[in-house]
């Protein structure tokens, strides 16, 4: 009886344990891992056991932290007996979809697994995975690099299928001296098969009047975009693509 009592508040109660085969996953692609769960010291009714993949980012324009469950893979809805000391092993699998925001300085992804007791505290297990760009945003970012542009800041704005991931740019070669950075938004429900969204653009002006106009914001400009597939096609493509955009929007460019 005792020993019921402190299961029921969590001592000496069953716990699960995620075992992933790999900690990083290319959009479009399946993690699969193993969840173990193991008896505690009495015999616990299970009513089901699942999976939540959770996000932690920072909203793009406040800063704030956020952190959402973006989906929930049921391993088992079957309620069940684990009776003490016994480990049972259940097979666990995800396939990433392309319409997430990718893993990056803010973005990050874990999944919590649940496992749901009857009259007794859940046990909770945690895992984080990384999830890594495929197609257009994965040549969008090799492009930017090419050009010599430097990460240094993303975040996100809107929730679950309405996500728009921000990049913050510093120019470290061409632009450099030109620009104090170059933000791009883009879509992330439609970046499997193409690129869209809107950039804003941080110039620097020279001589006495530099200061006036950054304080009235007169060096900013901003437009929207869409790269295709094919204009992303490489490392070269992208960035070719990207200069040739910038410098149709930008005419007072010196490129």
């Amino acid at each position: 009886m005792f020993k019921t009592l402190l299961a029921s508040l969590g001592i000496g109660s069953a716990r699960i344990d995620l075992v992933l085969d790999r900690d990083e996953v290319i959009m479009g692609e399946k993690v699969t891992g193993q969840l173990y769960v193991y008896g505690g010291n009495v015999k616990q009714e299970i009513e089901g056991l699942s999976v939540d993949l959770r996000l932690q980012s920072h909203h793009a324009k406040t800063a704030q932290e956020m952190e959402e469950t973006v989906c929930t893979i049921e391993v088992t809805d079957e309620e069940f007996t684990l009776r003490p000391g016994v480990e049972m092993k259940f097979p666990f699998s995800f396939v990433c979809p392309y319409t997430l925001p990718i893993s990056s300085i803010n973005t990050k992804y874990y999944f919590m697994s649940n496992l749901e007791i009857d009259n007794g505290i859940d046990a909770k297990d945690r895992d984080f995975i990384k999830i890594k760009p495929a197609g257009p945003i994965e040549q969008f970012l090799e492009g930017m690099y090419e050009l010599g542009m430097e990460l240094k800041w993303e975040g996100l704005s809107g929730k679950e299928d309405e996500y728009l991931q921000m990049f913050q740019f510093r120019p470290t070669d061409w632009l450099k001296g030109q620009a104090d950075e170059i933000i791009f938004w883009y879509d992330t429900v439609k970046s499997k098969k193409e690129l869209r969204g809107f950039f804003e653009f941080d110039g620097q002006f020279a001589g006495e009047g530099g200061d006036l106009a950054d304080f009235l914001n007169l060096d900013e400009s901003s437009g929207a975009f869409v790269f295709t597939r094919e204009q992303l096609a490489t490392r070269e493509s992208a960035a070719e693509t990207i200069r040739a955009h910038l410098k149709r929007h930008l005419k007072g460019l010196k490129v």
